[in-house]
């Protein structure tokens, strides 16, 4: 993606597709527990293809069946207080880090180091300080994740 300089409109279908891909995993009752841009990849036809499943697969009723004892990356987990723990708002918040660096090109808070940083990532985000994206780039998306 740095390197393909992609139009705005090709961004917002990856983002689109990406979201899609997380509805699904989802409708199927699994938490992947690892939704960064890394861990999605792009196929031969340019298709989002998720990977790197550490996920939580939920029973009917939503208790773990199985865990893959993972978390969300530093850079893209909600603060809860507690990084052994996912649901689907960890998720979410999780998609909307992953299409903000979609449309972006940078994380967010890419100001900060994801390890030495962590702390003050964590605090921002507990106070509401999340970094702006204008509407007609998926801004009001990104925000509600």
């Amino acid at each position: 993606m740095r390197n393909h300089h992609a139009p705005l409109s090709e961004k917002i279908q990856l983002a689109k597709e990406t979201a899609e891909s997380v509805a699904y995993v989802h409708q199927c009752k699994v938490l992947t527990c690892n939704i960064h841009v890394r861990n999605v990849l792009l196929d031969a036809e340019l298709y989002i293809r998720l990977c790197d499943f550490q996920c939580w697969l939920l029973g009917h009723i939503g208790e773990v069946l199985l865990s893959g004892e993972a978390s969300e990356n530093a850079e893209s987990f909600m603060p809860h207080g507690n990084i052994e723990f996912a649901d689907v708002k960890a998720n979410l918040f999780a998609l909307g880090s992953n299409i903000y660096y979609t449309i972006t090109g940078q994380r967010p808070l890419s100001q900060y180091n994801t390890i030495v940083d962590e702390a003050t990532v964590e605090g921002l985000y507990r106070k509401g300080n999340y970094p702006s994206l204008d509407k007609r780039s998926g801004g009001e998306v990104v925000h509600n994740c």
